[in-house]
């Protein structure tokens, strides 16, 4: 199944076992109901980080780790590396870290693990558009789709569960709750 359409059902099956309908779980998550019906149309074929963050943990109460923890999720990759070997640290002065910067971080500490010197290189396992992911990479664009984390996930040879089972994405904020919070 694509992974939007496991994105989907997923989405579908976590409202309907918090009782929630899908204008509920918008409400919760603080995103425009259209937003999300968009996506669960199949009007938009990805749907962003941010906007997965937001229902995880503001709707559902679960972490992105614990979405992609599911069997719609086929897992191509068995957890071959080794945690131990990947310093996943990071500083901050109120024990958040920004959801872009903690995927930056973990798609860079990963690189580092997996000996792949260049962002180019990564762009082109993972059959991305370079220009896409070095705006990402470099933080002029600030959200990632699941999409192009999915391909990049793929590059590094990561299962998504795997990527984000991390204590990186721990305390995560996004953009917009930063601006609220300083």
């Amino acid at each position: 199944m694509p992974l939007s359409n496991s994105i989907r059902q997923r989405i579908i099956n976590l409202a309907s076992s918090h009782n929630l309908s899908i204008r509920q779980l918008s409400l919760r998550a603080g995103i425009p109901p259209s937003t999300i019906n968009t996506f669960l149309e199949g009007k938009s074929a990805s749907i962003t980080m941010t906007t997965l963050l937001h229902i995880c943990d503001d709707a559902l109460n679960i972490s992105l780790k614990n979405f992609f923890d599911d069997s719609l999720f086929e897992r191509k990759f068995s957890n071959t590396y080794d945690k131990s070997n990947i310093n996943e640290s990071y500083s901050s002065d109120d024990n958040s870290i920004l959801l872009s910067k903690a995927i930056r971080q973990r798609i860079t500490n990963l690189s580092k693990y997996n000996k792949i010197n260049s962002w180019k290189k990564l762009a082109d396992k993972a059959h991305i558009y370079y220009s896409t992911f070095r705006n990402f990479m470099s933080d002029d664009v600030k959200t990632i789709t699941s999409q192009t984390l999915y391909n990049v996930c793929i590059g590094l040879q990561i299962d998504l569960v795997d990527f984000f089972d991390s204590p990186l994405f721990v305390n995560l904020i996004d953009e917009h709750e930063r601006e609220t919070v300083l």
